[in-house]
């Protein structure tokens, strides 16, 4: 991961997620030069939502999937999000805290990212 100016953070090699668990038949990859800021948390909410830390591997693949690069429904990225800060031990209630923030405020950039 290389970190950029803008407080991005661009990928240096290929990243797979293996949905569901490891081994799983079905995967994601992200490419090397994808371009991520992880969890988008508003200020306000930085004390009880971490930007950084167990999350940053659902929070990348939430990016990802809301990109024009993977064809998903906006509610299938989210659920997904939900499922991946799970399996990657973030605490339930930040998980379900997380999922309800992308759910009330991500259409907007799920939207801006279709129109590209």
């Amino acid at each position: 991961m290389a970190a950029l100016p803008s407080g991005r953070f661009r990928l240096l090699r290929d990243v797979v997620y293996e949905v569901g668990h490891r081994g799983s038949p079905w995967a994601i990859t992200i490419p090397k030069g994808y371009e991520t800021d992880f969890a988008s948390i508003p200020w306000w909410a930085t004390w009880a939502i971490p930007k950084a830390g167990k999350s940053n591997g659902a929070a990348l693949l939430h990016d990802f999937a809301y990109s024009n690069l993977l064809d998903l429904p906006r509610s299938e990225a989210d659920f997904m999000f939900r499922r991946a800060l799970v399996i990657s031990g973030v605490n339930p209630f930040t998980a379900w805290a997380m999922f309800v923030a992308v759910r009330l405020g991500g259409a907007s950039a799920y939207n801006a990212h279709r129109s590209n």
